[in-house]
This record gives C-alpha cells, sequence and structure tokens, in this order.
C-alpha cells in the first residue's frame, strides 16, 4: 500500500470518528464533504495501486546500505535524519526517492525489533506485577544485554509504558505520564519573548497524558467547591473525549485543587519550562516531530474546523499527545515579556507579572485548532487572561526519582 492511499485513509477514519459524536447538523454537514474527498482519493488511488520497488542489488546499493548505517550508529531515529539522509543519497545517485525511503525504512526496522520485543516484554511483566519483582528486572537486564539495546533506548520505552492512572469515577480515567528529570535548553530565537535560549534543570514529574478532557472535566466539576465555581459544561465544541475548551487559568487551578483533594496528590498547572520540557521530549526543533507541520500529525490552522479528540495524532517521545495544537494549554507562570531572570530550576516565575486594566496575564502554550503552525511551536509563548473557545489545560504533580524503578534522568536522545 503506498503512502498516500494510507494518508487518505487514515484521515478517512478521523473525519468518521469526529463525524460520529457531533451534534451540531452544521458541522457534521461539514466533515461529510471531507468524508466524500476522502472516498474519493481513495478510491482513485486503489484504481492504480503503486507496486512496491524492488531494490536492485549492487555495489551502489550496498555502499547507500552502509552510509545509512552509518548515520544511523547513535540508533536514534528522527524525522529530520531522515530528511538529511534522501537529500544526501540523491547527491550520490544510482536510486529513486521511493528506493531511498524503502531502503531506509528497512535499515531502521533492524534498529527497532529489539525495541519492540524488550517493549513487549516489558509490558508483559507490568501487567503482571508492578513494581517489577526481582526475577521480571533480572530477564529485562538479560534482554537487554542479548539485544545489545543501549540505556537511553530502554529508558525510552519505560517513559513510554509507564503511566499512573486516576479513577473520577463512572469509568473515566485520568491517565498521568511519568516524565524524567534532565537538563533541557529553554526558548529560541524566532522572537524576542523566546530569548534568551538557556539551560534549565527539571525535576521529575507526572503529566497529563492528553489535555483534560471533557468527561474529565465533568467529574471534578460536580466535586465540592473550594474556591470558585466549576461550570459543568463550559465547552463550545462538546465531546466526552475532546479537551474540556472555554477554560479560564482560575479554571483551571480550581480543577488541580479538587483533583488534588480527591486523590490526595498535589496537583498543578505546569510551569512554563515544565511544558516545554515536556512538550520537546529531547528534542530540539520547532516540534517534537521535526522543523515541519502537515495536518497529519496536528489539528491547526482551521484544517477540521473545531478542536478534535484527544489522542487523534502522534504522541511524542515521553507519550504525551497534543501538545501542537487542538487546544492551548494554561501554565502556572505570571506573564513575563523575555526569560531575562527566569529561574533555572523550571518552577513557576511568578510575583513580576504584566497586568493590564487590573487582569493579570498568564502563559499559554501549544497553539490551537485555529492558529497557524508558527504558534504551535515548542518554543512559543503567549500571553492571555481570557476564558475563550481554543483553550484548555492539562494537570501535572510533582514525584520523586524514587518513585520509578530505576534512574530515569539520564539524557534523552535529541534531534
Amino acid at each position: 500500500m503506498n503512502d498516500a492511499l494510507k494518508m487518505w485513509q487514515k484521515k478517512l477514519q478521523f473525519f468518521q470518528r469526529e463525524q460520529a459524536i457531533l451534534s451540531d447538523p452544521e458541522q457534521k454537514w461539514s466533515l461529510e464533504v471531507k468524508i466524500d474527498e476522502c472516498r474519493e482519493q481513495i478510491k482513485a488511488l486503489e484504481q492504480t495501486p503503486t507496486p512496491e520497488p524492488k531494490l536492485p542489488e549492487g555495489d551502489r546499493t550496498r555502499e547507500l546500505r552502509e552510509k545509512i548505517k552509518a548515520d544511523f550508529a547513535d540508533r536514534k531515529l528522527t524525522k529530520s535524519k531522515d530528511m538529511k539522509l534522501l537529500i544526501s543519497m540523491a547527491k550520490m545517485g544510482g536510486l529513486s526517492e521511493t528506493e531511498a525511503r524503502k531502503l531506509i525504512e528497512e535499515e531502521k526496522a533492524i534498529i527497532e525489533k529489539p525495541r519492540i520485543l524488550y517493549r513487549e516484554l516489558l509490558d508483559a511483566f507490568i501487567k503482571e506485577s508492578f513494581p517489577l519483582n526481582p526475577d521480571a528486572n533480572k530477564s529485562l537486564a538479560e534482554f537487554q544485554s542479548y539485544t545489545k539495546l543501549l540505556d537511553w533506548e530502554v529508558k525510552e520505552i519505560y517513559q513510554s509504558i509507564i503511566t499512573y492512572q486516576e479513577d473520577l469515577g463512572k469509568d473515566i480515567i485520568l491517565e498521568m505520564i511519568a516524565i524524567p528529570s534532565g537538563k533541557f535548553m529553554m526558548g529560541s530565537n524566532e522572537f524576542d519573548r523566546e530569548k534568551p535560549i538557556h539551560e534549565v534543570t527539571v525535576s521529575s514529574f507526572c503529566m497529563g497524558k492528553y489535555p483534560v478532557t471533557q468527561e474529565q472535566w465533568q467529574a471534578i466539576a460536580l466535586l465540592d467547591k473550594i474556591d470558585i465555581d466549576l461550570n459543568p459544561n463550559p465547552s463550545r465544541f462538546e465531546g466526552d473525549k475532546k479537551p474540556v475548551d472555554s477554560v479560564s487559568w482560575n479554571m483551571g487551578v480550581e480543577f488541580c485543587k479538587r483533583l488534588s483533594k480527591l486523590t490526595g496528590k498535589d496537583y498543578r498547572l505546569p510551569s512554563e519550562a515544565e511544558w516545554e520540557y515536556a512538550c520537546r521530549a529531547g528534542t530540539t526543533t520547532k516540534y517534537y516531530f521535526g522543523d515541519d507541520l502537515d495536518p497529519s500529525l496536528a489539528n491547526y490552522g482551521n484544517n477540521l474546523g473545531g478542536t478534535s479528540s484527544v489522542g487523534s495524532f502522534p504522541p511524542n517521545g515521553f507519550g504525551l499527545y497534543d501538545m501542537h495544537g487542538n487546544v492551548w494549554e494554561w501554565c502556572l507562570d505570571d506573564w513575563h515579556e523575555n526569560y531575562d531572570g527566569h529561574p533555572s530550576d523550571a518552577s513557576a516565575w511568578l510575583n513580576r507579572n504584566n497586568s493590564q486594566e487590573g487582569i493579570k496575564y498568564k502563559c499559554l502554550r501549544g497553539g490551537s485548532w485555529d492558529f497557524d503552525p508558527q504558534d504551535c511551536r515548542s518554543a512559543y509563548r503567549y500571553d492571555y487572561a481570557y476564558v475563550d473557545y481554543d483553550v484548555g489545560f492539562r494537570p501535572v504533580f510533582s514525584v520523586q526519582d524514587s518513585s520509578f524503578p530505576f534512574n530515569l534522568s539520564s539524557s534523552l536522545p535529541s534531534d
């Protein structure tokens, strides 16, 4: 199956899923138009299938394989590396772009196979018992040695599989992803408000796997008030699995306080540094999947006419979804015009807020369904103080490194 056919089939499934949960007739009709377009494209592509390329074997192919192996010697598989390889292979000549892509995928599969097997083994042990018992840890260590998996690969696998779950009642679960401690370079040189780039040390914490959904919001909004009342149904774009929208900073704080009382954990909004560190997941590119954004990777630019169900697009290296687009996410920090004086320990930067007409401006991150790609970058910051239909949030709570099965603080792979 060629890549174009896969893309259109994926888009069709997404639009059909979204249409099934919509109640507004106008929105359903708008998606029906997109569904019809997808069906036409799929039909056309199925009538002219693209055969899988047969790679010519010879000295040039062997030379290109060796080049790919050398470029993947660090075992880090990134989209930007794929693009660099394709450009360099085109200069070397001998294969078409389709053949070169197939060659790259074959070599990447060799690297990924032991990771997949390790993940399956770890998942099986976790389902039997967690924390893992000594026998399970011994088996995992032996498997790592046998497959020659590097430590950071194993840690990345752990990171993608270990979650904490909060039962909010009525079969509603809040999934929290364990984020390891580490250091990263925060900011960018694209805008003055993102300067200067500076190093920040981040302690371990857990973060919502998705933005808070409407069913999660409703479960907490029905609990006893702590400081302010919460409307159980504030969202403009309705759907249990869609992110709650039209939420103010104070409403997000109230949600976290009620959640803390329910669970006994100290839930809060993330600091700006925690949010960017979690979003980047070890990458240094504009987005966690590279320097380019397209509609198959995130909900942005009014491509879908509103919010989408959480988890509809690929996660980052930490297993977090929707960090780019869908809804803006509140951070705990007061707004500052740039990073001069920013804390080096990832704590929230408070008490020097910029106020206009008595309104306290806070920080939004991640972009949203109706903003351009530039505004969805990992480093982009936005000052805001209002309630709007493209604003939501996700909660965090701090944890000790000892909460993890082993030390996760080693450096993560970056682009």
